[in-house]
């Protein structure tokens, strides 16, 4: 059951599904926080492992952090369910197997304030090993922002957060591109409000081979290339401009495990 108190400055929402492994590092960087007026909704989407039981554990024990156990349903649904769910003035996103700086809900509703106007403030971000050591500075961070550039670059990646009313003009997110809720998001976001850049890495993005964006493959490049078409006849430009996706090929060489004789 929703709490009947007054409503939190920030509701933070993780979408967890097998995340056992990392779920408990990731919830004890939210509860080290050093702006404390949030709630955090982790929301189990069916997980076969024990993140659910994981996530329980710490709800016991701290009644900012709320649970829902869901079925199996995708991102999208079940972002739109924490989306209804929440309270906050402000919602940020943060996913089941990364980690956040002490100070990434405070500098960036501080970013807020400063910028009446902005829709959306992002962050820049930290690439880190499985075990959390630090490999490199974000890709992502050296692109500059435009609503134009990011027709074809997704700079926007984390941390995001957006204030509630956004969702008023822009919509939910779109559960027929799970494979790229994020990137179709974000346009529909520029088409209607200032998106802040704040140029800290208040993130750490953990690189392993379950990581969605690590799986990249033909259903999220073609989720994205629809996330742009719609964006592009959303501008009235479909009739100037058309899309072309280039997909180069990587191969790699890895030595074979020895099986036992």
């Amino acid at each position: 059951m929703k709490a009947t108190s007054s409503p939190p400055k920030v509701s933070l929402l993780t979408p967890a599904y097998n995340n056992g492994a990392y779920i408990e590092e990731t919830i004890k960087t939210v509860q080290l926080q050093t702006m404390e007026d949030f709630e955090y909704i982790v929301r189990d989407d069916g997980s076969s492992d024990n993140t659910l039981e994981i996530i329980k554990k710490y709800s016991e024990s701290d009644p900012r952090i709320q649970v829902i156990a869901g079925n199996h349903a995708g991102i999208s649904k079940g972002l739109n369910e924490m989306v209804e769910y929440s309270r906050g003035a402000y919602i940020g996103f943060l996913d089941g197997d990364d980690l956040l700086a002490p100070t990434a809900l405070e500098e960036t509703v501080a970013a807020f304030e400063a910028n009446p106007d902005a829709g959306m403030v992002y962050t820049d971000y930290l690439e880190v090993s499985p075990d959390n050591r630090q490999w490199r500075y974000g890709k992502r961070c050296a692109a500059p922002y435009s609503p134009d550039r990011l027709l074809v670059e997704m700079m926007i990646f984390h941390f995001r957060m957006v204030r509630r009313t956004v969702f008023d003009r822009t919509g939910l997110f779109d559960p027929e591109l799970d494979m790229a809720w994020d990137y179709d998001f974000c346009l529909r976001v520029s088409e209607n409000f200032p998106i802040v850049h704040l140029p800290r890495p208040l993130y750490k993005y953990r690189v392993h081979e379950q990581n969605a964006s690590t799986k990249m493959g033909y259903e999220q490049i073609d989720a994205s290339r629809r996330a742009v078409e719609a964006a592009l006849k959303r501008r009235g430009m479909d009739d100037q401009y058309r899309l072309k996706v280039e997909i180069f090929s990587r191969f790699q060489i890895r030595k074979k495990k020895k099986t036992p004789a």
